[in-house]
């Protein structure tokens, strides 16, 4: 543009900024207009930078009891980029467990004298009932890893479990294990169909509201 006096300007934005008309701005077109003003003596450059802009975007982590029902969650959501044990795109990372990652832990977990068993040792009762990992099964393993990694950075994770006991507790386990911290919401929805998805998305309630059913 030019100033009231003649001179020439340049206003350039952040990359990832967009235009009035909602195009985006490329850096192969700022630097082309750069070098055909850098021929003009009369230039100067303001250069803006944003400020309190957010370096990071919240991240949701979605995880469903198989990866069916991932696949399904994340093509309506828009995570459609496959990683290694989970989808991504658009805010979301949809992972999936395979039915029970986690079960309770065996007597000889708690103290080895428990493994033979013997009346005297009776009554078997720990002061506190643990979980574990399935044993002996390496697809378990990885999975519960990309699992444990992708909840302790996750800024919000949606329970889609199915709706059921049964599924309330395999991911309640899962997410205890993981050691997840932040705030959880739980998806209830008995069907798979992209309207049911959306619907239930929409009406996410807190998982407190289910505490009954673990």
């Amino acid at each position: 543009g030019l100033t009231h006096d003649g001179l020439f300007y340049i206003s350039i934005c952040h990359p990832e900024e967009r235009s009035d008309e909602g195009s985006r701005v490329h850096i192969v077109d700022v630097f082309e207009i750069l070098r055909f003003a850098l021929n003009d003596k009369h230039v100067f450059f303001i250069i803006f930078a944003p400020l309190n802009r957010k370096e990071t975007v919240d991240m949701i982590v979605c995880i469903a009891e198989k990866p069916s029902v991932a696949k399904d969650i994340a093509r309506v959501l828009g995570a459609n980029s496959s990683r290694d044990g989970y989808m991504e795109g658009n805010g979301y990372q949809v992972t999936w467990t395979f039915g029970h990652l986690c079960t309770l832990k065996e007597p000889h977990d708690y103290t080895p004298s428990w493994k033979a068993w013997s009346l005297s040792s009776l009554p078997m009762i720990p002061p506190r009932f643990g979980i574990k990992l399935i044993e002996h099964d390496q697809g378990i393993e990885k999975q519960f890893k990309t699992i444990e990694k992708l909840m302790q950075n996750a800024d919000e994770i949606v329970n889609c479990g199915d709706a059921g006991q049964e599924g309330e507790l395999i991911q309640r386990w899962v997410m205890q294990k993981a050691g997840a911290k932040c705030p959880v919401k739980r998806l209830w929805i008995s069907s798979l169909t992209e309207e049911a998805i959306r619907e239930g998305f929409k009406n996410l309630k807190d998982q407190k509201e289910y505490q009954s059913m673990y």
